[in-house]
């Protein structure tokens, strides 16, 4: 495996979802007027056809100004991010949902 470059982010941001629709997005670190591009966003959660009911997607800006995903978490261990109190009870009801019920 050959070894990657280092990437510096401008900014990072974390987008929450919750059944295949990108239901807030909250900025974490770095300046906070670089935003992500919401094409690539869209695209990163259109892509994930098997995704669970809850998750969040973070996303980091490159110092060139690039949106890359950074990495995924999981619905169930996931901290509000300063997502409004009634969407992110929704994400972690629909998360619950298909873990205890439905066994996934």
């Amino acid at each position: 495996m050959e070894a990657q470059d280092a990437l510096s982010f401008a900014s990072e941001w974390r987008v929450f979802v919750t059944r295949g629709v990108v239901r807030g997005i909250s900025h974490y670190a770095g300046d906070p007027l670089r935003f992500p591009a919401a094409n690539v966003i869209r695209m990163a959660v259109g892509a994930w056809r098997s995704a669970p009911a809850g998750y969040a997607v973070d996303v980091g800006v490159t110092d060139d100004s690039r949106t890359i995903l950074v990495e995924v978490n999981d619905g169930y261990s996931l901290g509000h991010g300063g997502l409004v109190a009634d969407l992110y009870a929704r994400l972690l009801l629909a998360r619950w949902d298909e873990l205890v019920l439905r066994g996934r």
